[in-house]
């Protein structure tokens, strides 16, 4: 743990993490800034065709498909840069990459079957696929926070 680091809070999660990614090689680093940023590429996509498509704003016709299609380009290419990130990074990173992702997926898994209980049983109404999502993200994102915390 660097100087720095140790000034902050000793329950603090969030600056474990943060010192952790200062540790990543140069080449891990690039790749996972790579990887977040044709993510956020996508996100932005992904959010303006939603917006523009429930709001009328985009022409129909070919303008729907042609948002829709680079927002799924975008998103193959976010996902192939991810992979190249988990492929290229040192053990320890691919090891909390690896937890995390089985969390996360794991998470979702059981979230979506929970979800489908509750709506059959009438205690919840109808879930929508974007708030599995968000707990498959979240429980990723903690994934992440905790490994880089255990193996800080």
């Amino acid at each position: 743990m660097t100087a720095e680091t140790e000034t902050r809070p000793a329950g603090s999660a969030i600056w474990r993490f943060l010192a952790s990614c200062k540790d990543m090689t140069a080449r891990d680093r690039r790749n996972s800034w790579r990887a977040g940023g044709w993510l956020f590429l996508w996100s932005v996509a992904f959010v303006g065709t939603t917006w523009g498509g429930r709001r009328e704003l985009l022409p129909e016709g070919l303008a729907v498909y042609v948002a829709i299609a680079a927002t799924t380009v975008l998103g193959v290419v976010a996902v192939l840069s991810y992979a190249r990130f988990i492929r290229e990074a040192d053990e320890l990173q691919r090891k909390v990459q690896l937890d995390a992702l089985s969390l996360g997926f794991g998470g979702g898994f059981l979230a979506a079957f929970t979800f489908e209980l509750l709506e059959q049983t009438g205690l919840i109404g109808q879930v929508d696929s974007g708030d599995l999502f968000l707990v498959m993200v979240l429980i990723y994102v903690l994934g992440i926070v905790v490994g880089a915390r255990r193996y800080a």
